[in-house]
């Protein structure tokens, strides 16, 4: 998993971002990336030959611990349903 904060001033960001990955193989699934996208709230791509599931949480005004390590929760909940998936 990767985990990245984005537009960051003087040590205050306005973004958490967190994604999976998985080698795509040849002939990436676009028809399963177009059906997780419109039922899922993580973003499924594929880039440089591997399946990407991203997800980001605002920061910017405030946020709650049990807030963020819910959404850690859910993106490893959606990971390992979209690694189902992949089959």
């Amino acid at each position: 998993m990767d985990v990245w904060l984005s537009q960051c001033r003087a040590q205050v960001c306005d973004r958490v971002s967190a994604g999976l990955s998985w080698e795509a193989g040849d002939e990436p699934d676009l028809e399963l990336l177009n059906e997780w996208n419109g039922n899922y709230y993580t973003q499924a791509y594929v880039y440089d030959d591997s399946y990407h599931l991203d997800s980001s949480m605002i920061l910017r005004g405030g946020y709650t611990r049990a807030a963020l390590v819910r959404w850690m929760e859910l993106l490893l909940e959606d990971g390992g349903d979209f690694e189902a998936e992949l089959g």
